[in-house]
């Protein structure tokens, strides 16, 4: 006589079945870990705001170089210190500004108080093209940021071209690119001043350039990474299950 075991065969064989979707399901959650590590790596990169500190002297000059996953027009400004309420009015004030008339040959802002000039000559391996540093934008506690666009020599005083023409954009190419900032101009109250000078992320909450939109979801890459963990964790579950139901009972005996 043999002890009966059938449900104990059967619940293993079940077992045995789910092998293989349990196979096919870690790769999938490798998989789904491997394309998140790398999404999130290239989104890291693309909302990163790279700070390079310079030195508003006629003349001075700064090195970096930025990787970002694909090419897109460069976009710069300079964040200046302040105390806490101090007023800086050599940094211009964004005003509502007017739209010039007549004779104009691009669009542009003029603005009634632009602010101190600074001038910014921007160059790469290939590509060279002077900013201008437009009124103050934005403002917090300790700073002050004036973005930076493509100079134009026929420009009038207060005068930024906007929108700035894309063809005259420093473009950051596709993994590294090495930029070198020299002041050409600057005004006589901001002289020998240590600024920020910022170069943009391509992507942001609200922002995106060409390329970059698609990452837009990774800003919620700690809840994808949490679903991820529950599932893998369940895996880990259904694994062990397995394995133990797999097992054959050691105490089975055969009686003659």
């Amino acid at each position: 006589m043999q002890p009966h075991s059938s449900g104990s065969t059967v619940s293993t064989s079940r077992w045995r079945q789910l092998l293989p979707s349990l196979q096919a399901m870690w790769m999938l959650w490798i998989l789904l870990l491997f394309l998140l590590l790398v999404t999130t790596g290239l989104f890291q990169l693309s909302v990163r705001t790279v700070q390079l500190p310079i030195t508003l002297t006629t003349g001075q000059s700064a090195e970096i170089t930025v990787w970002r996953p694909w090419s897109h027009p460069g976009s710069f400004a300079l964040r200046f210190a302040r105390l806490p309420g101090q007023s800086r009015p050599e940094l211009g004030e964004w005003v509502t500004p007017a739209i010039p008339a007549q004779g104009v040959a691009a669009p542009s802002l003029v603005f009634s108080r632009p602010g101190e000039p600074v001038k910014i000559l921007v160059e790469t391996s290939d590509q060279q093209a002077p900013y201008a540093a437009m009124p103050a934008s934005s403002s917090d506690g300790s700073a002050i940021d004036r973005p930076m666009v493509p100079w134009a020599e026929s420009a009038a005083p207060g005068e930024f071209a906007w929108p700035a023409a894309t063809q005259t954009h420093i473009a950051q190419a596709t993994s590294p690119s090495h930029y070198r900032f020299t002041v050409q101009e600057v005004g006589p109250h901001l002289q020998g001043e240590q600024v920020q000078l910022l170069l943009l992320a391509p992507l942001s909450f609200k922002t995106a350039q060409p390329g970059y939109g698609w990452l837009w979801a990774l800003f919620f890459w700690p809840s994808f990474a949490a679903v991820l963990a529950v599932a893998g964790v369940v895996l880990l579950w259904l694994s062990h299950r397995h394995i133990q139901r797999s097992q054959p009972p050691e105490n089975l005996q055969q009686s003659v």
